[in-house]
């Protein structure tokens, strides 16, 4: 509990805590100041389906919140394990109390409870990258992204786009599921659950989500929203072989726009013009769950100190032993002459020696 001055000069005292689930809704009225471009169409949605099942931390004095951060449950595919991970979403501050330090202690709460839980590692899409970096948060994901004129695309499909329905929610889990592990080594898993919330959340952007299948077989999805007038698809997954096919179908689909923004393609279809943005960053929460969660190349070892500022209980000296069938990290003593890494230095190196890969849609 930390007392400070409010933006009259007043004593407050501030706290940081855990909401009670049926605490959720008091969060909107900051939740519609930070983020005031979503449409309320959005938000009603955000607090009927999504807000409900987050872990909702804040900084509040007495009724009133002044920052907040929510944690949204994924089960993740990291390699051969499986873990409930949480993607770090609707981190704002009050504009009057911004500059305070409120997201470092929202943070610093929340790092704590999932490392208590061995959660590996948490990941979120910034607004801004630098506003993350002081907390060792760093890239982890590119996504391509390539703006189409749908005329261009248009011939003899081979797949048949048709919009998904609830009824279509096994299929589109199934076919999910089996594209993104064969293609990636680390991903949110495709439930049924994660389609449920998905045909709501392109309904509340007014998009859909969209079936590409063979003779009414399945062969990939996509799901878009139009918010601003413009299709913006954000998901495209389709077996391979049918990614010619799966772009002609999409054209069909987009007959009468004149052009469609495009993100996380797969590579594969090789479209002229196309480029690849920053997509996702991600930070180490359980130095040892992550290690023994990822496989590298070729067997290495290594020792270093991690230094975790924002999370002491991550801190400490480790040998890491990295291979193609197994990784493993123990504490030992420490000593002189051990590399100091923070948790973004540590990850940035096993990103540059293509130890670890991350999916652009994690």
């Amino acid at each position: 509990m930390t007392g400070i001055s409010d933006a009259e000069g007043a004593a407050a005292v501030e706290i940081v805590r855990r909401l009670r689930r049926q605490e959720h809704s008091r969060t909107r009225g900051l939740y519609e100041t930070v983020f005031s471009e979503d449409s309320q169409r959005f938000v009603d949605y955000y607090y009927e389906r999504v807000a409900k099942e987050n872990e909702i931390y804040v900084v509040e004095d007495g009724e009133e919140i002044r920052a907040m951060l929510h944690l949204n449950p994924y089960p993740v595919c990291l390699y051969d394990s499986e873990y409930l991970l949480h993607y770090i979403v609707a981190v704002g501050t009050h504009p009057a109390y911004r500059h305070r330090g409120m997201m470092r202690r929202l943070l610093g709460q929340a790092l704590e409870t999932m490392y208590d839980r061995g959660e590996p590692f948490t990941f979120l899409m910034p607004a801004d990258e630098q506003i993350y970096r002081p907390f060792d948060f760093t890239w982890i994901s590119r996504t391509n992204y390539q703006e189409i004129a749908p005329k261009d695309f248009r011939k003899d499909a081979g797949l048949t786009a048709y919009r998904a329905e609830r009824a279509d929610i096994p299929d589109l889990a199934w076919i999910g599921q089996r594209i993104l592990k064969e293609r990636y080594c680390v991903f949110a898993k495709r439930t049924q659950a994660y389609f449920e919330r998905l045909l709501e959340e392109q309904e509340a952007m007014k998009g859909e989500v969209v079936l590409l299948g063979e003779n009414r077989i399945p062969r990939g999805y996509l799901a878009y929203s139009a918010e601003d007038g413009v299709p913006e698809i954000r998901e495209l997954a389709v077996e391979r072989g049918y990614a010619s096919q799966a772009f002609a179908a999409l054209a069909d689909w987009f007959y009468y726009d004149e052009k469609v923004k495009m993100y996380g393609f797969p590579e594969e279809l090789e479209l002229s013009g196309a480029s690849q943005r920053p997509f996702m960053m991600g930070r180490i929460v359980h130095l040892e769950r992550f290690v023994e969660s990822v496989r590298a190349k070729e067997e290495q070892f290594l020792e270093f100190s991690l230094e975790d500022k924002l999370l002491p209980k991550n801190s400490g000296s480790f040998r890491c032993r990295l291979s193609p069938d197994g990784s493993a990290a123990e504490r030992i003593a420490e000593r002189e002459g051990l590399p100091r890494l923070t948790p973004s230095e540590l990850l940035n190196r096993l990103l540059e020696e293509e130890t670890v890969f991350f999916h652009e849609t994690v």
